[in-house]
């Protein structure tokens, strides 16, 4: 069998990933299943599931995204809207784009995707600024 021959953490890596390729392609359109943290023990694993809805033009709506949406003016003090989401800058030569906001980290709430598809957070300060320069050598 495909799983026999497996470490526990690679059990539960790959079956993992093979139930949420099974649940997306049996989930009706306009939901998305992305899986979460897993803790393994020996012969199996618990994982966590998180199903999302999946807006007209393909944007998916993870609870970080509609944080940024909501909290960003407040928490930002004016400096980054809830237009910002999906901007993208320029950081250390790798292009970011803005995804979403971390209600409860308090020193790099930005939730951020790089071009090669790896998630980063930043503080609120530098992605401002960035995006400012961004901005200023657009025009």
């Amino acid at each position: 069998m495909k799983y026999q021959n497996l470490s526990d953490r690679q059990f539960c890596k790959v079956l993992s990933a093979d139930a949420v390729d099974i649940l997306n392609a049996q989930l009706p359109q306009g939901v998305s299943v992305h899986r979460g943290n897993a803790n393994y023990q020996t012969g199996s694993f618990t994982l966590k599931l998180t199903f999302s809805k999946v807006s007209e033009d393909g944007t998916v709506e993870t609870p970080e995204r509609s944080h940024f949406i909501e909290y960003i003016d407040m928490k930002s003090n004016g400096v980054l809207s809830a237009d910002d989401i999906d901007t993208t800058f320029k950081s250390g030569g790798k292009t970011f784009t803005i995804v979403g906001f971390k209600a409860r980290a308090r020193k790099r709430p930005i939730l951020c995707t790089a071009d090669d598809g790896k998630q980063y957070v930043f503080e609120v300060e530098t992605v401002a600024a960035l995006v400012a320069a961004q901005r200023g050598g657009a025009t």
